[in-house]
């Protein structure tokens, strides 16, 4: 186990290839070992044949950072099917926390996918681990149950879709669309984070910020959630949050202005995590970047065995991309600018960018006529 949440924290903190033979800032595909990674497919495979299961799946956890490393840096595209691989071996070992734990950190890179297929494959092998797991522990697995029979049929339709030349399944980017306005793959596909119409049509959600004390996410230091009903704020929750022993190392204090002196008698995660859950209780939550605050929440659910993770979490980053195209750039200050010009947004502070968040998605909610 420490050795998947080893390899996570170097994908998602790390700018080199640890492996000294794995760089490929030189050559147009990624190598391991001195060739690339492609090659050692055959190798994973027949290890597999052989049941030396912990032996192919050091290969493909290998080839799979490989991968991510050079896309990461530009020097190699978005291959996701060999993280599939890696998932595939450790399902096979009933390892379903580390299933687990390589998609969310896989999805926590925040990389554009290279095939629609692919991605909606993770999805539903994250969805089928999740239930996995539960079961394993006795607990409820209906929503991850209902969210695997989702996955599995989303993908044969993408599937048979791009037999019919109806949709284009490689180099898909978060905000393409196709003829009629529908996102391809449709909901969740391309992006786990993009909000259908049935959703971004409710009048009440939450939106949320975290901001870290360093790149972990287990260093959360304070979260802000901020109510919206029928375009207006109406309810807040704001607190600082004291990270846990081992993660309290400051060294975004010159964003947010948040030290160690500051949450030094703060409530921890595991303190508050009843009161978040009230406060979000069944409605939709949004994040700007939702991929970064999503990931934080579930790291703090990991480490203090809190499980209030909304189910319906949206990102205005990308509804924005998808419902007001043709803007320079869809960062937070930039989209505040657009949508709601008379805020004052005053960036990294969680209240404020919490605020900015629902309001932005407030006004999308009237741009797309659904308020």
């Amino acid at each position: 186990m420490k050795r998947i949440f080893k390899l996570i924290r170097e994908l998602v903190k790390s700018d080199e290839v640890s492996h000294p033979t794995a760089s490929v800032v030189s050559v147009p595909f990624p190598c391991l070992y001195g060739v690339p990674i492609y090659e050692h497919l055959s190798e994973v495979s027949r290890l597999k044949r052989e049941n030396r299961n912990e032996e192919a799946l050091d290969l493909a956890m290998a080839c799979a950072k490989a991968m991510a490393d050079a896309a990461r840096s530009g020097n190699g595209p978005v291959m996701e099917h060999y993280v599939i691989e890696t998932t595939i071996i450790q399902t096979k070992l009933k390892r379903y926390e580390e299933v687990i734990a390589t998609i969310d950190g896989w999805f926590a890179l925040g990389l554009e996918p290279g095939r629609l297929d692919d991605h909606v494959s993770l999805q539903k092998r994250l969805a089928k681990a999740r239930e996995s797991l539960a079961r394993s522990r006795g607990e409820d697995t209906t929503q991850y149950t209902q969210a695997w029979r989702e996955y599995v049929a989303e993908e044969k339709r993408i599937k048979a879709e791009a037999a019919a030349g109806r949709i284009k399944i490689t180099g898909v980017r978060s905000g393409q669309v196709s003829v009629g306005g529908e996102i391809p793959g449709g909901r969740n596909s391309h992006s786990i984070y993009t909000t259908p119409p049935s959703q971004l049509a409710k009048p009440v959600f939450v939106a949320v910020d975290f901001e870290t004390a360093n790149r972990e996410g287990t260093s959360a230091c304070q979260v802000a959630l901020v109510k919206v009903a029928n375009g207006q704020v109406v309810d807040r929750y704001v607190s600082y949050l004291k990270p846990p022993s081992g993660s309290g190392r400051f060294e975004f204090t010159h964003l947010h202005g948040i030290s160690r002196k500051d949450v030094a008698d703060a409530p921890t995660w595991q303190e508050i995590a009843s009161t978040v859950a009230e406060f979000c209780a069944g409605v939709p939550v949004y994040a700007h970047n939702a991929q970064f605050d999503r990931g934080v929440w579930q790291k703090l659910d990991a480490r203090y065995g809190t499980v209030n993770l909304p189910p319906d979490f949206f990102c205005s980053y990308r509804t924005a991309r998808n419902v007001m195209p043709g803007l320079e750039d869809y960062k937070l200050p930039t989209v505040a600018a657009h949508c709601i010009p008379e805020y004052r947004l005053n960036h990294h502070q969680a209240d404020s960018d919490a605020e900015a968040c629902g309001l932005i998605i407030a006004a999308l909610q009237r741009h797309a006529g659904l308020r």
